[in-house]
């Protein structure tokens, strides 16, 4: 007569012997499948490069701050992606897309790293943030939005635009 506890019993051996056999106890087995992947880490950006752009594309409008969940206190940020064209590139950098809002003693930035084998044409997206509804006190706000070149410790502007962050309740 089978009896359910057998199976249960039959499971629970299987997997004691898949984890000691595949774990550290027994190490010529190893389950886990190869993956190669290399890793580019910081430090390849923080030894520097050199990057020429041209048609570099930061919008005058559509920057805003959005009042966030009724009750969350909070305003989100909204503001249009920045574009360019990568002429010449040696090592790796980084790209930052950074909105100065002064009055608020604000700023925010976001950062895309590129080298060699990125795409020419780059598109940013546009930093993410959130402010406290309490420090919103007017309906806009001048705003400097700019792309710079980050090499190393030497950070590049590479354009800027003066734009107006408006305030949508």
């Amino acid at each position: 007569m089978k009896h359910p506890r057998d199976e249960m019993v039959l499971a629970v051996l299987c997997i004691c012997v898949v984890t000691v056999v595949s774990g550290p106890l027994v190490q010529a087995v190893d389950l886990t499948p190869d993956v190669e992947r290399e890793y580019v880490g910081l430090e390849a950006y923080s030894k520097g490069g050199s990057l020429t752009a041209s048609n570099i594309t930061i919008a005058e409008e559509g920057y805003q701050l959005k009042k966030g969940v009724a009750g969350s206190g909070i305003y989100t940020t909204s503001f249009p992606e920045a574009r360019l064209h990568i002429d010449s590139i040696d090592g790796s950098v980084f790209l930052v897309y950074a909105v100065d809002i002064p009055a608020l003693g604000y700023t925010i930035q976001t950062s895309h790293g590129v080298d060699g084998d990125s795409p020419q044409d780059v598109v940013i997206e546009p930093p993410q943030s959130q402010t406290q509804a309490k420090d919103v006190t007017q309906d806009q706000y001048r705003a400097i939005a700019s792309v710079s070149v980050r090499s190393g410790e030497t950070k590049r502007e590479l354009a800027s635009q003066n734009v107006t962050v408006e305030v949508n309740s």
